[in-house]
């Protein structure tokens, strides 16, 4: 599907695959595709819009770096699917069921996201929202507590 996808987008695309070594050169151009990329931070900060599967910290990863985002759940993945289904629900993405799947579908859900105002302001929002917390600080502090020196 993404090499379908109009010139004017560049896609970055993981197979997910932690065990198979990536090629040498990637295939260049507008759509690289990768068997797992290594550093996920690098990519999140530096793109638009997140094409997928909606496992949590991915979506909260997305959330923390103000990435609208496309959701395709894994079919039968009750946490995929609740998740997914929050992220349209929140107004910060779309989520198209892969049953569903098609080039125009998806095409038509990136469009909205990517240009939609009411996409870019909500993501800010919950990204504002997600600042406020300091997980490593509540982290140390409540091991802190729990040794008995907090």
């Amino acid at each position: 599907i993404f090499r379908e996808f109009p010139d004017r987008y560049n896609i970055v695309l993981s197979r997910g695959l932690s065990d198979v070594p990536n090629p040498e050169k990637p295939n260049g151009g507008r759509l690289r595709i990768y068997n797992w990329v290594d550093d996920r931070y690098k990519y999140l900060k530096a793109c638009d819009l997140l094409v997928t599967r909606g496992g949590h910290n991915t979506v909260g990863e997305a959330v923390y770096y103000g990435k609208p985002m496309v959701v395709i759940p894994t079919v039968a993945h009750s946490e995929h699917q609740g998740i997914a289904e929050s992220v349209e629900k929140m107004g910060i993405g779309r989520k198209i069921q892969q049953y569903e799947l098609s080039k125009e579908k998806l095409y038509r859900a990136v469009e909205e996201v990517m240009w939609s105002e009411s996409y870019w302001e909500k993501i800010r929002d919950a990204q504002r929202f997600a600042s406020r917390f300091n997980a490593i600080g509540s982290i140390a502090k409540i091991t802190l507590q729990v040794v008995g020196e907090g």
